[in-house]
């Protein structure tokens, strides 16, 4: 709830999002639609 990874405490599951958090624990980057298999490879890449 606090990331927004789902609209209610009742949503059967939450959405695939992600966030890249920084050295001092903010987000840096914010990713809403997130595919399982491929976004960890991409976002290694990017890092």
């Amino acid at each position: 709830m606090a990331y927004g990874a789902a609209e209610s405490t009742k949503d059967e599951y939450a959405k695939r999002i992600a966030y890249v958090i920084d050295e001092n624990g903010k987000i840096a980057q914010a990713h809403a639609k997130v595919d399982a298999r491929s976004y960890p490879t991409e976002q290694l890449k990017s890092l």
